[in-house]
């Protein structure tokens, strides 16, 4: 006997970046029957739209966990320590590494700071097992606000998707407008 799945359901189940790309995808959707006018309208709205969620998500901050700060805050500092990087990422990381001071635990981080440390981190070249163990510190840390945090980092994703679809639209809208022309 089969059991009937609905859309819906089966939607509650995705995790925030999978919920994230099933939007983009309905969003491309559409797209297809509008015109230059209307794609070139959608922009702009995008656009406004953009800049006033991320002037919230600037603002956007997480409680910090509680529970091996300290720990978690060496390791992050440790991490960022080992970095190579341009003169114009010294400045943050800089602020990050002040910022994750072991003595003195802050209440909350802000969005893009968070971002920023996340983001770095993924990208590191990790040298050995004291940083191996140091992400594996810092992932246990966040894990209390994994699922915020890929919330706030899924809107991001979509927004930015959003406005990449309807320039991709146009740029297809103009491209075949062009080829029409030349025959």
């Amino acid at each position: 006997m089969s059991k009937e799945v609905n859309i819906d359901q089966i939607e509650q189940k995705l995790d925030a970046s999978q919920r994230a790309i099933l939007e983009v995808a309905k969003f491309k959707e559409t797209l297809k029957d509008k015109t230059e006018e209307e794609l070139l309208k959608m922009e702009q709205d995008i656009i406004a739209e953009n800049d006033k969620h991320n002037e919230a998500r600037n603002k956007k901050t997480f409680k910090l966990p509680s529970k091996n700060y300290k720990e978690a805050a060496t390791a992050v500092r440790m991490c960022l320590n080992s970095q190579s990087v341009q003169w114009q990422y010294a400045i943050m990381l800089k602020t990050l590494y002040e910022f994750f001071d072991p003595e003195n635990k802050p209440k909350e981080i802000q969005y893009p700071l968070l971002d920023s440390l996340l983001r770095q981190l993924t990208n590191s070249n990790l040298k050995g097992y004291d940083e191996w163990n140091a992400v594996v510190t810092i992932s246990d840390y966040f894990e209390p606000i994994r699922e915020e945090y890929s919330n706030a980092a899924a809107e991001v994703y979509i927004d930015a998707e959003k406005h990449n679809q309807i320039v991709n639209q146009l740029q297809l809208y103009k491209s075949v407008t062009s080829d029409n022309e030349e025959e």
